[in-house]
């Protein structure tokens, strides 16, 4: 189970990367679990509830923030 500071960690390095520039999404999953220590599917689970919420949006591999 992770914490909710994990959890806010991880959304935040996602939406900070994408703030920089569009990165595909395997380049983005891999910098921030990277960055953050946490596992890759911690990090693609996060990066689905942000899609998922409207947050952010892929098209042709590419994740843009809203």
């Amino acid at each position: 189970m992770h914490t909710p500071t994990q959890t806010r960690d991880a959304r935040n390095a996602l939406l900070s990367r994408l703030e920089e520039s569009n990165s595909e999404r395997t380049e983005l999953i891999d910098a921030v679990t990277e960055e953050t220590d946490a596992d890759r599917e911690f990090v693609e689970d996060i990066a689905d509830q942000l899609e998922a919420h409207g947050e952010i949006y892929v098209v042709n591999g590419v994740v843009k923030k809203i």
